[in-house]
């Protein structure tokens, strides 16, 4: 898995695995998803992660409505 900031994150990482570094800015839980806003300081803006029971395999243990 390749490590990237997340001002290089373009299109061409679609399709890929990466790795970002940083800290949890935000977590806003819905009923059956979270929105995580991550950053890592090479941007103002943060990298916004949809986590659900389908990408994390226990997020009904570390994510509690």
């Amino acid at each position: 898995m390749m490590r990237i900031k997340i001002s290089h994150i373009n299109a061409q990482h679609l399709a890929q695995s990466i790795t970002i570094k940083g800290w949890v800015r935000s977590v806003r839980n819905q009923k059956t998803f979270s929105f995580i806003a991550i950053n890592d300081g090479s941007q103002v803006a943060p990298f916004q992660v949809v986590a659900d029971e389908k990408n994390v395999g226990n997020y009904a243990i570390i994510m509690p409505n």
